[in-house]
């Protein structure tokens, strides 16, 4: 286990992946230890950690067909439960972020500022957006 990590801190390539923004080592490290997790019995803890390679979707959408199709339940669960844990994660952070906005924008309007950083709530919020659509 060990000459692995070490051979992945020296791999070119993976250090490319990451330098120009590659998520799939990410993904692969994931899957990795699902199935680690899978094959020592802990098919649970597997689906949890199967779960953090949604990153992807695209690519992990038709699993639900397999883990019906084996009868896999346990793991099943372990994904739902994960995937559930990261909605509610992914929900309270949006929701600390547009308090946050709005807290900026109402203390901006309350001390009669211009708001010089953005224009709108939305955009404040998904800057990428304007780019995005514009």
């Amino acid at each position: 286990m060990w000459m692995t990590a070490l051979a992945c801190c020296w791999s070119v390539p993976l250090l490319d992946c990451f330098i120009m923004g590659q998520d799939v080592p990410i993904v692969m490290l994931g899957l990795a230890v699902a199935l680690a997790q899978f094959f020592r019995g802990h098919h649970f803890a597997a689906g949890c950690v199967f779960s953090l390679c949604l990153i992807k979707c695209n690519l992990f959408l038709p699993m639900p067909l397999p883990i019906i199709g084996k009868r896999l339940w346990r793991f099943g669960a372990g994904t739902m439960a994960g995937g559930a844990t990261l909605l509610a994660i992914s929900f309270a952070v949006r929701r600390l972020v547009l308090a946050s906005t709005l807290r900026r924008h109402a203390t901006a309007v309350a001390h009669n500022t211009s708001l010089s950083r953005h224009a709108e709530p939305s955009r404040a919020v998904f800057p990428i957006s304007q780019t995005a659509w514009f």
